[in-house]
């Protein structure tokens, strides 16, 4: 029998917890769980925690049973009751729909992959000259118009690789955060010193 509800994925050493809604929570949760095993969970947040604590210092548990219909209220009902702890979750909007802007604005908290409709791809740093490649919507398009190995920067971004041959790797979360902020500051400058 199918449940379709909002569920919770809370790392039980420090508390930070992923919500998530599904038709089908059983089956969700089994694709969490394959996808975090295999080392290829779309949230790196939750993958590097997962890697870092171990399975067992996870608990999946359904938060609330839904109707079909509701599943993306009640998710954000949960996501805001929730918003003052410490969340895997991205987005602060349950259907998707701040994600893109946020990517434009650079506000989110790491580059990540959204595979509802459009998937956005990692930030890439070169450790040769130390240019950064921004999350894009198109690999290969990125890859053709930076004149990079498509082959090379699709194996780095699955973390088949850590560096390329040409010097490239995925940008850290951390070091993307700096990137960002350094970003902001020099905007500051430039706005308010004519710098």
């Amino acid at each position: 029998m199918l449940h379709s509800g909002v569920y919770k994925i809370q790392n039980r050493v420090n508390g930070k917890c992923y919500i998530g809604r599904s038709k089908d929570i059983e089956f969700r949760w089994s694709n969490h769980l394959d996808q975090l095993r295999k080392g290829n969970h779309g949230n790196l947040g939750l993958q590097v925690d997962w890697d870092k604590y171990g399975e067992e210092n996870f608990i999946f548990e359904t938060i609330e049973e839904v109707v079909e219909e509701s599943l993306i209220d009640r998710e954000q009902f949960w996501l805001d009751k929730l918003s003052g702890q410490d969340l895997y979750n991205i987005l602060e909007e349950a259907d998707g729909s701040d994600f893109s802007d946020k990517v434009k604005l650079g506000l989110c908290n790491r580059p990540s992959h959204y595979r509802k409709h459009n998937q956005i791809h990692s930030a890439f740093k070169n450790v040769l000259t130390g240019e950064i490649i921004l999350p894009m919507m198109d690999l290969a398009k990125t890859c053709k118009e930076h004149n990079l190995n498509y082959r090379d920067m699709h194996s780095l971004e699955k973390r088949r690789i850590y560096c390329s041959r040409d010097g490239w790797r995925v940008l850290d979360p951390s070091e993307f955060e700096l990137y960002l902020m350094s970003l902001a500051y020099e905007t500051t400058l430039k706005s308010q010193f004519g710098l």
